[in-house]
Order: C-alpha cells, then structure tokens, then sequence
C-alpha cells in the first residue's frame, strides 16, 4: 500500500474534506497517509492497525473489500 505525503492544494487549507474513515480526523497537512488498492485514503498509523486487527483477512473500511496479499 503506498504512502504519501498530503501537500497543500493551491487556495486551500486542506487536500480533502473527507477524514480518516478509521479515527474521524481531518487529514493534516504534510500528514503520512495511506492509499488502499481501491482509492480510499487513511492515516498511516490507523490503516496499519486495522490491518493487524483484521489479519489474516485485511479489508478496506470504507468498502470492505479485501487487500490483496
């Protein structure tokens, strides 16, 4: 799963008005994230928790579909 660092959008404060699907923050800027196969981005450190939790069959929390090995 990628990682990548939310830059500032020109005219905006944030990247993305959806937060975190697993904590219910807003994405900082130049926060760590997260981008799952199916495009749903997360907190690095709450996406890897989840995964730990849902082993041995990972899921996305938004859409339930399953990470691929």
């Amino acid at each position: 799963m990628p990682e990548q660092k939310l830059n500032k959008a020109k005219g905006k404060k944030k990247q993305t008005a959806d937060p975190c699907a697993i904590c219910f923050e807003e994405f900082g800027l130049d926060e760590q994230v997260r981008i799952t196969p199916c495009k749903h981005k997360f907190h690095s450190e709450c996406i890897m928790e989840w995964i730990k939790w849902k082993l041995p069959k990972p899921d996305c929390p938004n859409c339930r579909q399953e990470f691929s090995k």
